[in-house]
């Protein structure tokens, strides 16, 4: 059973309850973030978000979550750009840290983001 609004709202502020009493841990905050999502509320997530990715050394996996939000929300145009920014940290690593199975799989993801919606954006240029 998927819960609605009012108990995402009251689960949303237990959340935060947490977060005032516990600081701003990223579990905490991420489980916000997709309840923020999950009444697209997307201001709110990437606020959240920003908050938690200020706090990371690596930038590369919270930019791709940026760009995500930032998409489901129709800005295109800034998601391609978080995406970017993603790839270009991804890509400023030491070649070993690129080759790992898991930032491979960014990297090949954040390319296919890019170029899908630099392909979205060139097709409604010309239209």
């Amino acid at each position: 059973m998927t819960a609605g609004p009012a108990a995402i709202d009251a689960a949303l502020r237990g959340l935060d309850e947490g977060i005032r009493r516990l600081g701003p841990i990223a579990t905490l905050e991420l489980e916000a973030i997709d309840m923020e999502l999950r009444l697209a509320r997307y201001d709110a997530a990437l606020t959240r978000l920003d908050r938690v990715s200020a706090q990371a050394a690596r930038k590369e996996s919270w930019l791709a979550r940026r760009g995500a939000i930032l998409e489901a929300a129709g800005r295109r145009d800034d998601a391609r750009s978080s995406y970017q920014a993603a790839l270009a940290a991804a890509r400023s690593r030491p070649a070993w840290a690129q080759q790992t199975a898991a930032s491979s799989e960014l990297i090949d993801r954040l390319r296919s983001d890019v170029a899908r919606l630099s392909s979205d954006a060139a097709t409604r240029s010309s239209k």
